[in-house]
């Protein structure tokens, strides 16, 4: 069986990708030098959004039989390597520890993986809270203290994606074409 490697290194800017009006968190490429050793490659592409207009492409790694880690392609911009994160059962979650972008899926092995749906494509934003109090000091002066609170919190960028079949198998085909001009 042949092995593929996978690498990811500085591949991702989803900046061009942010939606709702809010600037995104990651605005340069992210490095990410991980590389991870898979059996076999599948390439899934999906059309996303209401109107199902937002084209994504997914190749997901596969190990031992078991979906290991995606590399997702949206509006042209490869994300860094998304490892599986296996502790969470509801979804399919593949996640990189780096830049926080996660790409998350219906539940699905390798045998349904082109069955299930692409939920949601997310990468994170910095969302700053400032919460004033006011008081009276000894002398009857107003004093306001301001307190500061950060949290990290997911933005969507792209969701409700559904299997483009006649996408995918294009996409499969020249895999293949590519690996037999290479045998």
């Amino acid at each position: 069986m042949k092995k593929i490697l996978f690498s990811s290194l500085a591949v991702l800017a989803l900046s061009a990708c942010a939606v709702h009006g809010n600037k995104p968190v990651v605005d340069q490429a992210a490095s990410v030098p991980e590389e991870i050793v898979v059996d076999t490659a599948k390439t899934l592409a999906y059309n996303c959004g209401e109107q199902g207009r937002d084209k994504l492409e997914v190749v997901y790694g596969i190990k031992d039989n078991d979906l290991v880690v995606a590399i997702v392609t949206f509006q042209n911009q490869k994300s860094p390597l998304l490892l599986r994160d296996k502790s969470i059962t509801d979804t399919n979650t593949y996640v990189s520890a780096a830049t926080g972008i996660a790409w998350y899926t219906q539940p699905a092995s390798v045998a349904t993986l082109e069955t299930a749906k692409g939920l949601r494509l997310t990468q994170p934003q910095i969302d700053k809270e400032v919460d004033a109090t006011g008081s009276i000091d000894n002398k009857g002066n107003e004093v306001i203290e301001e307190t500061k609170t950060t949290a990290v919190i997911p933005q969507i960028v792209t969701a409700e994606c559904k299997l483009d079949k006649k996408a995918t198998a294009a996409l499969q085909a020249q895999a293949e074409a590519a690996d037999n001009s290479a045998k």
